[in-house]
């Protein structure tokens, strides 16, 4: 199994959920939360459902269609300065992955945009735009019958409910966020300023580029050269769009693959550029060229040396420490990494969250084997007097939720033991979050992570 493959899992943050409110219903592009709160905003877990303070904010917007309540959970990151004075402000809509799919809309806090406007206190203090992230339902993609609908009647209600500047609407994604920002463009013509995919697959190139026609929509198109994801897919979406009349930028970056987004969502350029824009309003003609965005991404990528340097060396250690596993968001704590002995156990593996709100995740992605049945077995730790919560997710399902600390560890080490038979000869997607629980020790150790096969 190649890295590359392994990083198709990327993303989370995580908030408490009762369990009574979920009652999935597969075939429907958003499900019934609870049995009351008929249509508007309600919180998710121990939020509050006014979200009028600067900051994150985790909501569920629900609706009554066809005699059935229905819902979409998101989350919204309202900028400094919100609320102080009659402002609107701009709003940018972020679709995350596949990997960031199911039913806490903090997942796709810890990705892109809002990841990114999260973990840098500068942006975070000049950033003067509403972010709006919708999250897809695990047993959906982007453009599945009715999710466009389902996400366009959001952005319509958070234009009703925030702060919104309507003329100054914009939506982006990456991946499959990135053919979603396609999706939600051609369903609703004339709605956004500019459309932003990155290393997205093609969406019925003619059609999309027939429908934008005339509209003064702004597509910003970036791929990696290298990402058979992209390209030529971005190319053929391009060259119909141009034969159109539609306005495009287009920044193939080359040498690059499928992991390019974070060059893009971390610099203020990148929202400078899309503030400049305005629905109704002709393009600006000082604006950045895709050959300058371009020198963008390379321009990060120097910048960037010590992180990623970093980052190699994480995920060196963990590929010591346990094969065909990544790691993201982890804290520069002093011992993350391989350590030699740790608590009466060798060779630990040892992460820490990148902040109170942004989790760690070690994640993989297995072929499990139909003759056989799989367990996953983590033995997990945590410092004297620390504590993290640690979330097992499949498939972008939650499957188990365990508080690590001194009652649930008493000699600091716990077994949790979740069963893959349901996913026997499938494709299954493996996360293991570390989320921090307000303990300043958040530091969390892993002894094993094991996949363990027996007969069936």
């Amino acid at each position: 199994m190649t890295r590359h493959r392994l990083n198709l899992c990327v993303s989370v943050l995580l908030a408490l959920c009762p369990a009574m409110v979920w009652a999935e219903l597969p075939s429907q592009p958003a499900t019934q939360p609870t049995s009351q709160s008929a249509s508007g905003f309600i919180a998710y877990g121990s939020g509050s459902a006014e979200a009028r303070t600067p900051g994150f904010h985790k909501l569920i917007y629900t609706w009554t269609e066809d005699g059935q309540v229905r819902y979409i959970s998101f989350s919204i990151y309202l900028p400094q300065g919100y609320g102080q004075d009659d402002r609107r402000w701009p709003m940018l809509t972020f679709l995350a992955g596949l990997g960031d799919r199911g039913r806490d809309p903090g997942m796709g806090m810890a990705v892109g945009a809002p990841l990114e406007v999260g973990r840098s206190e500068e942006l975070g203090k000049w950033l003067p735009m509403i972010i709006l992230t919708p999250q897809c339902p695990s047993d959906k993609v982007w453009d599945s019958p009715g999710m466009a609908q389902t996400v366009l009647r959001l952005v319509h209600a958070a234009i009703e409910r925030f702060s919104v500047d309507p003329s100054r609407l914009y939506v982006s994604g990456f991946s499959d966020g990135g053919k979603g920002s396609w999706v939600l463009a051609a369903e609703e013509p004339g709605l956004f300023a500019v459309t932003v995919p990155i290393v997205s697959r093609e969406y019925n190139a003619d059609q999309t580029a027939q429908r934008l026609a005339g509209t003064g929509i702004t597509c910003l198109v970036l791929s990696g050269m290298k990402d058979p994801k992209s390209e030529p897919a971005s190319a053929h979406m391009v060259d119909a769009l141009r034969k159109n009349g539609v306005d495009v930028v287009y920044g193939p970056v080359p040498d690059a693959e499928h992991f390019i987004w974070r060059a893009f969502y971390s610099q203020r350029t990148f929202y400078e550029w899309l503030l400049l824009h305005r629905r109704g309003q002709a393009a600006p003609k000082d604006r950045a060229t895709g050959e300058q965005f371009v020198e963008l991404y390379t321009t990060h990528q120097q910048r960037s040396f010590g992180q990623q340097m970093f980052d190699h060396r994480l995920q060196r250690s963990l590929n010591l420490f346990e094969p065909y596993w990544f790691v993201d968001n982890c804290g520069e704590s002093g011992s993350v990494g391989l350590q030699p002995r740790m608590q009466e156990r060798r060779n630990v593996y040892v992460t820490a969250p990148l902040s109170a709100d942004i989790p760690c995740r070690l994640q993989t992605t297995r072929q499990l084997s139909k003759d056989k049945w799989t367990d996953l077995a983590v033995e997990a730790g945590h410092p004297p007097k620390g504590e993290w919560e640690l979330v097992v997710r499949v498939n972008e399902e939650e499957q188990s939720r365990t508080v690590v600390n001194d009652q649930t560890a008493p000699n600091g080490w716990m077994q949790v033991k979740v069963s893959l038979r349901p996913y026997a000869g499938k494709e299954a997607r493996l996360q293991l979050i570390q989320r921090a629980t307000g303990n300043s020790a958040a530091t969390g150790y892993w002894a094993s992570v094991k996949l363990i096969e027996t007969n069936r």
